[in-house]
């Protein structure tokens, strides 16, 4: 019961929507193993994982000991089975291992014996959270800390994201460098009296 606490409502979500439904079963009357998708469809999805920690490296420890948050997203992947997975909230580090960490365990079967999802393709780009700006954005007198960072975050990498495909993934363009103010329309958040956020 801790772990579907712990993954949230989108477990619930899931386990509802696929109550019933055709597909292998894991006994009488319990939710498919996977939720069925027509053949030769592609499936594509995104999830916030929030698989982000107070710390640096701290991630990848969780994932090693296969910590209760850790082991019920993994599940809802493998329940699902996207063929490209956009991954949000899943803290980078500078050589992958965590995100390696994670697929190698995406590939093993989950609870109940739900087949593993290999996922030989991946990118996890350099992300601007937690960078420092050393500039003071938040207004609050310094130039350190979360809020002044590019992207809020407390260190670099902290809520970023990953690609994992079955298929190869072609060449890859960032917009990490690419200006607010240069997006036609672009509206700055404002504080209550008016005046500009950043």
């Amino acid at each position: 019961m801790g772990v579907l606490r712990r993954a949230g409502p989108l477990l619930t979500l899931l386990l509802l929507l696929t109550a019933g439904s055709g597909g292998a079963q894991t006994g009488a009357g319990t939710a498919p193993m996977t939720i069925p998708k027509p053949e030769g469809s592609v499936r594509i999805a995104q999830y916030n994982a929030a698989l982000n920690r107070p710390g640096a490296g701290v991630l990848f420890d969780a994932i090693l000991r296969r910590d209760a948050q850790v082991v019920a997203t993994g599940d809802i992947i493998r329940r699902v089975a996207p063929d490209v997975l956009l991954l949000n909230e899943f803290d980078r580090d500078a050589g992958g291992v965590a995100l390696a960490a994670y697929t190698a365990m995406l590939a093993e079967p989950g609870l109940d014996g739900v087949p593993g999802i290999v996922y030989a393709h991946r990118y996890f780009g350099p992300s601007n959270t937690g960078v420092p700006s050393g500039l003071d954005l938040d207004g609050d007198g310094e130039a350190v800390g979360p809020g002044d960072a590019w992207g809020w975050g407390a260190f670099p990498g902290q809520y970023a994201m990953a690609v994992l495909s079955r298929f190869p993934l072609g060449p890859v363009r960032s917009w990490q460098r690419f200006p607010w103010s240069w997006v036609p329309g672009g509206l700055r958040p404002a504080l209550p009296d008016g005046r500009m956020y950043y």
